[in-house]
């Protein structure tokens, strides 16, 4: 089955092409990964921002599952 990631960071990326993957649980995972990599790669965003969600869309552009990860400062505190 194809699954689409689309990634959002303050600013949309969608994936337009898609992958092929055996079933949901490893559509998940891969989006573990391609959160992970971002994270890696664009740390000073994440902190700026303090959001970063992938969606996993299935072959009709359904949404399966979200991965949400978010900086929450109590208080709405700003980064130091």
């Amino acid at each position: 089955m194809r699954y689409f990631f689309k990634l959002t960071d303050g600013e949309i990326y969608d994936d337009n092409q898609g992958v092929d993957i055996s079933d949901t649980a490893a559509a998940e995972r891969e989006a573990a990964l391609i959160a992970a990599e971002w994270l890696r790669d664009n740390p000073d965003t994440f902190l700026r921002d303090g959001i970063l969600k992938v969606e996993i869309l299935d072959e009709q552009k359904d949404l399966v599952a979200t991965i949400d990860i978010a900086i929450v400062r109590p208080g709405g505190a700003s980064p130091a």
